[in-house]
């Protein structure tokens, strides 16, 4: 007597390759809000240790006189972080359906470093013509000016993340 057995095996390897892909982009994710939270702290220490070098210095000329010197390094650190934390989301987010065009990368990279350090500069150069004048109101506007431009890039960048997820879920979907 033989008797036959048949049997079926099937494979599905679409759903768990698309399983893997969501948790490396998520992980991607969590790395950069995490590497931006650091970021931020950061910043909020070197604007403390910066108010404070203001703070601790006797004489007010050797404050205006400095205070440049001090701007610039704050651009630079700033505009470093900021570009590092910009090339590492971009880099980590290549090929996953985050990913931006490089037009979008390189104006997302260049114009809030420049704009802030635009800001600063404009405020601290005027301070250094005016002989550190700080009465008046073209001084008020360009100290407000920094702070502003910051918070700007700070809701558009959001905005821009915000959008750019809504968008790729709605492709998703």
């Amino acid at each position: 007597m033989k008797t036959t057995i048949e049997t079926s095996v099937s494979i599905s390897i679409a759903p768990e390759k698309d399983v893997k892909r969501s948790s490396v982009v998520d992980v991607r994710i969590k790395w950069i809000v995490t590497t931006y939270i650091f970021g931020s702290f950061g910043i909020c220490i070197g604007n403390v240790c910066e108010q404070l070098v203001y703070a601790l210095v006797e004489n007010i000329e050797k404050i205006c006189v400095g205070g440049i010197y001090v701007v610039y390094l704050r651009v630079i650190v700033e505009g470093l972080f900021f570009s590092f934390y910009l090339v590492r989301t971009m880099i980590l987010l290549q090929g996953s359906v985050f990913e931006i065009s490089k037009c979008k990368q390189y104006w997302l990279g260049i114009a809030p470093a420049a704009t802030f350090g635009t800001a600063l500069f404009a405020y601290n150069i005027y301070s250094q013509l005016s002989d550190c004048d700080e009465a008046g109101v073209i001084v008020n506007m360009l100290l407000v000016l920094p702070i502003f431009v910051h918070l700007f890039w700070n809701v558009t960048l959001f905005s821009f993340l915000a959008y750019h997820v809504y968008k790729v879920e709605k492709i998703k979907n």
